[in-house]
């Protein structure tokens, strides 16, 4: 029975169940991993047919019949593995358990994981910072009029006197 699955790069591709757990190399990417056991959801409308000539690289490596996503339509997060592999996703793998396809290590793809959530996190933290600084600085410069306009009313009292 075949089923369609990810490669670590994102590219949709579909083997025999009869395959799963089997080494294979991604046929777009040549990256290395091992087929998923069982079948995994797909986003079907984003996907187009493999030309029926290009044929996978890699001599050893078992044939399939891939179908691949068009990346530049859906977006790829970039998430570590456990061992700090870097591995890219598509959205719709987000929430999945999976093996990395370097060290077996097997883990849950998290948004929260990812470099692009982590990168945005520190931006919005970087603006709160700078809000924060403008405000000390805003405060320190209304204290210093103070402390100022203060000083220059008590000389004037004395020389008045």
């Amino acid at each position: 029975m075949a089923f369609q699955f990810h490669c670590p790069q994102g590219h949709l591709l579909q083997g025999d169940a009869s395959q799963a757990g089997q080494s294979f190399k991604c046929p777009y990417c040549d990256s290395s991993f091992l087929m998923p056991r069982g079948p995994a959801p797909t986003a079907k409308s984003s996907v187009e047919a493999k030309p029926a000539d290009a044929t996978p690289r890699g001599d050893k490596q078992p044939a399939l019949e891939t179908l691949v996503t068009r990346t530049h339509q859906q977006p790829l997060f970039h998430i570590l593995c456990p061992s700090g592999h870097l591995l890219e996703t598509p959205r719709e793998m987000l929430g999945q358990d999976v093996l990395c396809p370097f060290c077996q290590a097997q883990f849950r793809l998290r948004l929260e994981d990812s470099v692009e959530h982590r990168r945005e996190q520190d931006e919005r933290r970087e603006q709160r910072e700078r809000e924060i600084g403008q405000k000390w600085v805003s405060a320190a410069i209304i204290a210093a009029i103070v402390v100022l306009g203060t000083l220059f009313l008590l000389i004037g009292v004395m020389l008045s006197r």
